[in-house]
């Protein structure tokens, strides 16, 4: 039964490496991605079915282990997978997104492009108002 819980676990973590690699990959896509760009757009579709038949695997894989560990290890593999599928959820959310802006973008050139692109990526330029601070002349009751 040890023997093939770990080979459960080796299992998973083989297929985690996979992921790990693929999400390298959309995460890089995710910054260079043209909707114009046909190869681009079906990397966009394989990965995120690849992805989500990754997950399915490994959520397989994690409840047929779950039941046979101990107490102690139980809080500790799940938080762990759980993190794992997250961000790999994340990722394909984020895939999702580009796929679905795609006819928009088809239309629009420019700026609109690139002010998108950065809302998916998470990082955005914008500038903020000067702050204005009131200077502090030492009485706490005003």
């Amino acid at each position: 039964m040890a023997e093939k819980l770990s080979k459960e676990k080796k299992a998973r973590t083989r297929h985690w490496v996979y992921v790990c690699r693929r999400l390298g990959e959309a995460k890089q896509l995710l910054y260079t991605y043209e909707g114009q760009n046909t190869e681009q757009r079906n990397r966009v579709k394989h990965l995120r079915s690849t992805l989500r038949k990754k997950v399915d695997v490994i959520s397989a894989l994690d409840e047929s282990f779950l039941s046979r560990l101990k107490e102690g290890e139980i809080e500790h593999e799940i938080t762990e997978s759980s993190f794992f599928i997250d961000e790999v959820n994340f990722c394909i959310t984020s895939l999702n997104e580009l796929h679905t802006e795609e006819p928009a973008k088809n239309g629009h050139e420019g700026a609109s492009t690139s002010n998108s692109h950065a809302s998916n990526t998470g990082f955005a330029m914008v500038r903020l108002p000067k702050l204005e601070l009131i200077k502090f002349d030492g009485n706490s009751v005003d």
